[in-house]
């Protein structure tokens, strides 16, 4: 007699024995840097480029965020000097956290 089509499946399912073992390899394989500090003048630079930033424009961002630094690229949906936050499409990141931003249309700036 044969088998049936599940048990078939049952034979070539994936069998995972060390759960949460592949997650602690990725965790492992982060790693952690140290927030860095921001001299006087790049504080300013920064400064001076966050004010320059308009809703519209194609910015990427670095920033610091649950121990780690991103860096992403997108369009400016909203920026808030009050709250001190700049909307990336939908991820609202707090201006704090913010160590460098790049754009064409900062360029012509002189930092």
């Amino acid at each position: 007699m044969g088998m049936s089509m599940s048990q078939r499946g049952a034979i070539f399912r994936p069998f995972n024995s060390l759960q949460g073992y592949q997650e602690l390899l990725q965790e492992k394989e982060k790693i952690i840097i140290p927030e860095r500090i921001l001299s006087e003048d790049d504080l300013e630079i920064l400064n001076r480029k966050i004010h320059c930033v308009q809703k519209g424009m194609v910015i990427t961002i670095e920033y610091r965020e649950n121990n780690e630094y991103i860096q992403q690229t997108g369009i400016v949906s909203k920026i808030d000097l009050q709250n001190s936050y700049i909307q990336i499409v939908k991820k609202r990141i707090n201006l704090k956290n913010v160590v460098d931003i790049q754009a064409d249309e900062l360029e012509i700036y002189d930092y």
